[in-house]
């Protein structure tokens, strides 16, 4: 598989995930409903090299969300979400933002801190090293699971658009941002979110929205990983 098609395909597969993991809209509705989000992700994960079955799997699991009407699936997404991550105070059974996260799911000591934790200002020092900064950063948690996805899809779609034009200094550029935010960040919660998010879940049989995303969440995270890991360490 070309690097150029795997870059576009974890890119893609990033901007999905970060749709999926933001507050419910009628657009994501829409897409789940008429299922393009079910061929954009089957499409990715192809392209970032899944196999049949893994893919097959998420296909199945997709497809039952074209059963349901709009209007429930709207609520049924809204619902799950609130409950899952915006349960007021420190008994959130998810938290959706790396700081929080992490102090609970290492049994750290302390209040979780939504704004200023040494996490949230390392992500915000990795997106200005890359040139950008999420629009919602003053008003919400800059560490949140749909920030950091759409940061990973804004890296991997300036890689894939320096393999594209040939740019060598710029391929090595972007390839070091993903491995620093993936190895300093990404890794270190994101796979763990999607195993929480699936426990979560696995007491209610009406609870499968979310532990669909998670199931590709997780399976999009092992391409990362082992993408990560063949980008060479830089020279000291």
């Amino acid at each position: 598989m070309g690097q150029l098609t795997k870059a576009i395909g974890l890119a893609d597969l990033c901007e999905l995930l970060k749709h999926a993991f933001t507050f419910p809209d009628e657009q994501l509705v829409q897409a789940l409903s008429e299922g393009s989000f079910r061929e954009d992700m089957v499409s990715c994960l192809n392209d970032a090299g899944a196999s049949k079955e893994k893919i097959d799997g998420v296909d199945v699991s997709l497809a039952a969300l074209t059963l349901v009407s709009k209007d429930e699936l709207l609520a049924t997404l809204r619902k799950e979400f609130s409950l899952l991550y915006l349960v007021p105070g420190e008994e959130v059974p998810v938290f959706p933002y790396e700081g929080p996260f992490r102090l609970k799911n290492e049994g750290r000591r302390g209040k979780p801190a939504l704004f200023g934790s040494a996490v949230s200002l390392d992500v915000e020092k990795s997106m200005r090293r890359a040139g950008v900064i999420p629009k919602s950063g003053h008003k919400e948690p800059i560490d949140s699971v749909w920030n950091e996805f759409a940061f990973l899809s804004f890296l991997y779609g300036n890689l894939a658009q320096a393999i594209q034009e040939q740019d060598e200094e710029a391929e090595e550029r972007f390839n070091r941002y993903i491995a620093d935010f993936v190895g300093d960040h990404g890794i270190k919660w994101l796979p763990a979110f999607m195993e929480k998010t699936q426990q979560a879940v696995s007491d209610s049989e009406k609870s499968t929205v979310y532990r669909v995303f998670a199931q590709c969440g997780l399976l999009s995270l092992e391409f990362m990983e082992t993408d990560v890991a063949s980008i060479p360490s830089p020279l000291t």
